[in-house]
């Protein structure tokens, strides 16, 4: 089983890699070498015998190759990066490394940093804020023709934010709301305050990121942020689940936030094994439905525990 998962990661993470052709073939037949000898048994040169049932059939596997067939196509005819995307994420960038300098300025008691009682409005108007932006990036994309993306059951966040002006709304929207992230970890009285204030930063800077990488333009650059925003949303969620509960009044809300967090680690690991589908079967519906059920429980930790520390 171990070696069917890897067969098939190595095969997707080949394509993601932007490989020439002549290297995908290579390293296809080395993954196709490598499951024939893990499985004797298929004692075949029938390359479609061997991506079934372990890879999804001839069919469910092109569903996966045609997709990226799509990305080169709208990637060469598409007009460049809109310059209001690269303008907001760097302007994006420099206020969360503004955001630390005023954290660092707080903590050593240079500045004064916002009250607790802010809390609550806080992590209220940053999970209201990124909710928001994300129906709206939904309803633009569908309006304009955009959903699904590159399958029938393709409504990942990605397929949402992949076209403009989509692309600028989730990257501006969820800039200015889930900035507001870092400076709800500076007023929440908790432990390592600027450390939760970094770990924030970088998570925010990593959602942003993705979203100002679309799929179809930048495709090696968008797995690299997906990647890099699921492994700090991990170590934000591990950061605060060690020092927030303690800190909250309430004895059913501290619970409900320990489970919301600790469920958080859940969902990311449901958004990584539901990536495989789509590379052994060429699915993306369970990959949208993990994405989803990620969201909720993220926001969802992060109003309970801002409420219940106020």
């Amino acid at each position: 089983m171990l070696t069917r998962l890897v067969c098939s990661i190595v095969l997707g993470a080949a394509k993601e890699l932007n490989l020439s052709k002549e290297n995908w073939c290579y390293a296809t037949k080395i993954a196709i070498d490598a499951c024939t000898s893990a499985h004797s048994q298929a004692n075949t040169t029938d390359t479609t015998a061997l991506l079934s049932p372990t890879m999804g059939t001839a069919q469910e596997t092109d569903a996966f190759r045609a997709s990226f067939e799509r990305t080169y196509k709208y990637a060469m005819e598409s007009p460049p990066l809109s310059s209001t995307v690269v303008f907001a994420y760097r302007l994006n960038a420099v206020a969360l490394v503004g955001l630390i300098w005023y954290a660092c300025e707080v903590v050593e008691g240079v500045s004064k940093g916002p009250p607790a009682s802010w809390t609550r409005w806080l992590s209220l108007a940053a999970v209201g804020g990124a909710v928001a932006v994300i129906a709206l990036t939904y309803a633009v994309s569908y309006y304009y023709g955009h959903l699904p993306g590159f399958t029938d059951d393709d409504y990942r966040l990605s397929a949402a934010w992949d076209r403009p002006p989509a692309t600028e709304l989730a990257t501006i929207g969820l800039a200015l709301s889930l900035d507001l992230l870092p400076l709800l970890e500076l007023a929440r009285p908790a432990p390592a305050r600027l450390a939760r204030v970094i770990v924030a930063c970088f998570t925010v800077h990593g959602i942003v990121t993705v979203a100002a990488t679309p799929m179809s333009k930048m495709r090696g650059e968008h797995a690299l942020s997906t990647l890099a925003f699921l492994l700090m949303l991990a170590a934000y969620t591990a950061l605060v689940v060690a020092t927030v509960p303690k800190t909250l009044s309430s004895k059913p809300l501290r619970g409900a936030y320990e489970g919301l967090t600790y469920a958080s680690f859940g969902a990311i690991f449901l958004v990584f094994y539901a990536f495989s589908f789509w590379v052994r079967f060429g699915e993306l519906y369970w990959l949208s439905v993990a994405e989803l059920v990620a969201l909720v429980v993220v926001f969802a930790g992060i109003v309970v525990g801002g409420v219940g520390t106020a």
